[in-house]
């Protein structure tokens, strides 16, 4: 596969040869071409419907919301997504945050790119807990990585 940006990425196995159960998180990234193709896929929506009816962890950045909106998925979560998409989410039952990465109980959602960083932050509090994301924010040099933590919202 080649992103919007050019880069090239060789999945290991393919969707098909997926565990079916097992899984820590599903993750969708971001990029409106790369959800439009995950949208296509019937198995990445059976996944995400199978994730959200037994309340797996779930996270999606930028235009992936979007897609869970239109699965029906949101229906009064809170979630933030890339400006573009906030009317498809509203439509969709969900409740826009404006801010750029939000947690709602088992779903993390984050706004675009400029996001990542606290979107996988908050990916690794959500699995690993608080004090690695700090040792790994102190690593990342960020500045005042304490004030990374706060970021995680619960329901």
């Amino acid at each position: 596969m080649t992103s919007a940006r050019g880069v090239e990425v060789t999945a290991d196995i393919g969707i098909g040869q997926l565990p079916q159960a097992g899984f820590d998180m599903l993750i969708l990234p971001g990029g409106l071409r790369g959800v439009e193709n995950l949208s296509k896929s019937e198995a990445v929506c059976k996944m995400l419907k199978d994730a959200f009816a037994n309340e797996a962890p779930v996270a999606a950045i930028c235009s992936a919301p979007a897609l869970l909106a239109d699965l029906g998925l949101l229906q009064k979560r809170r979630v933030t997504c890339y400006p573009t998409f906030a009317d498809k989410i509203k439509k969709g039952g969900g409740k826009l945050k404006n801010t750029h990465c939000y947690t709602d109980k088992n779903l993390i959602t984050g706004r675009g790119p400029g996001a990542a960083i606290d979107f996988g932050l908050n990916i690794v509090t959500f699995l690993k807990g608080k004090k690695i994301t700090s040792l790994i924010a102190k690593d990342m040099c960020l500045q005042d990585s304490e004030t990374i933590i706060p970021l995680i919202v619960s329901s």
